[in-house]
């Protein structure tokens, strides 16, 4: 289906002209295109804008290790999410004014056709799973009029080809918050069979009713583990739950929103002073029994932390970043990988590279970032400095996450290496000078290493 539409949009691109607005930085090595004077925006042909993202699907090389495997692949996964329809709305037609109108045949609204032109860049970031939150009983909702000679059903199909070329794994969410009765369960097994049997999910975050009677679940969830064993269900709910019963069930993860755990704890008055955010995430996430993937519905960085409000200093910014990717699992809105403010005509090249690069490491680094490895009592965080310890007993190696939230002063941070335990180590490297992959080996004297960090900055150690 994906080459079908690759094929009728080349067949077009000699009838359209450059009148498509597109965010620069979404353009590609031999587009033509025309250049606005803000410098942000450009204009280029739609059919060929299109047809060529799609080649670029076809043509990407993957490596073998691209995509986390297993029955418990999300808790290695690096999950970005995507609202196709809120996400991906963009005024296309260049003017000022944006409106939900459509001109010259241009819908501004998202689309399934609009998020394939994102999977190349979605991919070369180094996600490897993405976590679509729009409702899919509507697909006429996410179609695009470009290629209206195919079905909604169609363009859906073709959207999920594309991840598939790219190995990228896609969860869904399913909302049954409100319904009742015995019917919701046969409606449940019905509809999940059909995300995974029929258009070949990999998964879904499941809202529900904090105090829904949850028994039925174990056998729906059985049955469809029977048909596919690598389908994830990842459970969401507001309120309170009992965690321990719902891995039980057969969760393999929980969803939460960072808003909605944050306005908890003001209704409850638990956080009236200035906080880490991911202090408040570490916290939620010891009493879960389970991994939690934290959401950010709006973007990434409008929230404010024990490091100052987001947009102080670019350092103050990545610092956030880095603290989210390394303290919790977190699940940012597409566009805050391109510009923290979201918005897509800012797109920051610099802070792409960024986020490609933690990326990187916390897939690097993927099989000491659990819970159940981290070694607690080694380093004590003070009120400017935050450290983390990760072993891995099976490659005999640490891991240390350092950071300092001081916004003016360097500060030096001293470790115990003995107190780790390793069996034997042969040297103490540290991976990032200022954010950037910078190797360099460190002394250990008394069986300490001491370490400086400047402002707002963030590091890695390894002990091997």
């Amino acid at each position: 289906m994906l080459f079908d539409i690759e094929r009728e949009l080349s067949k077009r691109v000699d009838s359209g002209t450059l009148n498509y607005c597109i965010p620069r930085f979404l353009g590609f090595e031999g587009l033509k295109r025309r250049e606005i004077a803000d410098g942000k925006r450009i204009f280029v042909n739609p059919f060929e804008f299109y047809a060529g993202s799609i080649r670029r699907i076809f043509e990407y090389q993957l490596k073998q290790e691209d995509q986390p495997t297993g029955t418990r692949w999300i808790k290695k996964a690096i999950v970005c999410k995507l609202n196709i329809k809120g996400d991906l709305h963009y005024n296309h037609k260049g003017f000022w004014v944006s409106d939900n109108r459509s001109t010259f045949d241009f819908p501004e609204k998202g689309s399934f056709l609009k998020a394939l032109s994102l999977l190349p860049m979605v991919k070369d970031l180094g996600y490897d799973t993405l976590y679509l939150s729009d409702q899919l009983d509507n697909l006429f909702e996410l179609s695009d009029e470009l290629i209206r000679g195919f079905t909604p059903n169609d363009q859906f199909e073709s959207f999920i080809e594309g991840t598939r070329l790219l190995k990228i794994k896609v969860l869904t969410h399913l909302d049954i918050t409100g319904m009742k009765g015995r019917n919701v369960w046969d409606f449940l097994e019905k509809k999940l069979l059909f995300l995974s049997e029929i258009y070949g999910l990999d998964g879904v975050v499941l809202e529900l009713d904090s105090d829904i009677e949850l028994t039925p679940l174990s056998r729906i969830i059985g049955r469809i583990k029977k048909f596919n064993p690598l389908f994830t269900f990842v459970f969401s709910a507001q309120g309170s739950a009992c965690f321990r019963s719902i891995k039980k069930l057969g969760f393999q993860s929980v969803y939460m929103d960072v808003q909605e755990i944050t306005a908890h704890q003001m209704r409850k008055g638990q956080n009236n002073k200035k906080e880490d955010v991911c202090a408040l995430l570490n916290r939620s996430q010891h009493s879960t029994h389970l991994p939690v993937l934290y959401a950010f519905e709006e973007t990434l960085f409008r929230f404010q932390s024990g490091i100052g409000t987001i947009g102080q200093t670019e350092n103050s910014l990545k610092l956030s970043v880095f603290n989210t990717f390394f303290r919790a699992d977190c699940i940012p809105c597409i566009r805050s990988v391109f510009n923290p403010g979201g918005e897509w005509d800012q797109a920051d090249l610099d802070f792409y590279y960024f986020m490609q690069r933690m990326c990187s490491l916390k897939k690097r680094y993927s099989a000491f970032l659990s819970e159940e490895r981290e070694l607690k009592g080694v380093l004590t965080d003070s009120e400017k400095v935050h450290g983390r310890v990760f072993r891995n007993p099976v490659e005999d190696a640490a891991l240390i996450v350092l950071i300092n939230t001081d916004t003016i002063k360097d500060h030096w941070i001293s470790v115990d290496i003995d107190s780790i335990e390793l069996q034997k180590y042969h040297r103490v490297k540290r991976k990032l000078e200022s954010f950037k992959e910078q190797v360099s080996y460190l002394d250990v004297e008394n069986g300490y290493v001491h370490i400086p960090l400047r402002p707002c900055e963030g590091t890695l150690l390894t002990v091997r």
